[in-house]
């Protein structure tokens, strides 16, 4: 009887010991996910477009495609650019915005810069804003 119970107390605090070590990792396993979120690619990392055209955006994460509802898009400055599709970003007022691709791994950035369109009349296209005088 004795070296029953000695067996089953040996037996009992193994388990016991494997059950923390087990609680140990499940409790510090979210930290390190925090810690080591994946980069997001984001293609083109950069664009040019005129107000109203459109740049499509496509993010992958170790080198699968992401599509749909992996990724969330957004845009720094809305009034600047908008995400009108799944990835899709429509140039609305000049200047640069970052658009991000953010997905349960990690986040990725890339730039649009947005310039006036050159029937605009204002400037070649550019984005300082100058609208030409008629007859310069």
């Amino acid at each position: 009887m004795k070296a029953y119970k000695a067996f089953l107390g040996a037996a009992i605090g193994a388990g016991a010991l494997s059950l923390l070590v087990g609680c140990e990792d499940s409790i510090t396993a979210p930290n390190k996910g925090v810690a080591d979120r994946l980069t997001i690619i984001v293609s083109p990392a950069s664009a040019e477009i005129a107000m109203g055209d459109t740049v499509q955006f496509t993010a992958t994460l170790e080198g699968k495609l992401l599509q749909g509802s992996q990724v969330r898009w957004m845009t720094s400055d809305p009034e600047k650019a908008r995400v009108v599709g799944d990835g899709l970003v429509l140039g609305v007022e000049p200047g640069a915005v970052a658009i991000i691709a953010e997905h349960a791994a990690g986040t990725g950035k890339a730039q649009v810069r947005v310039r006036y369109a050159p029937d605009s009349g204002y400037g070649d296209g550019d984005d300082r804003g100058e609208k030409e005088q008629p007859g310069r």
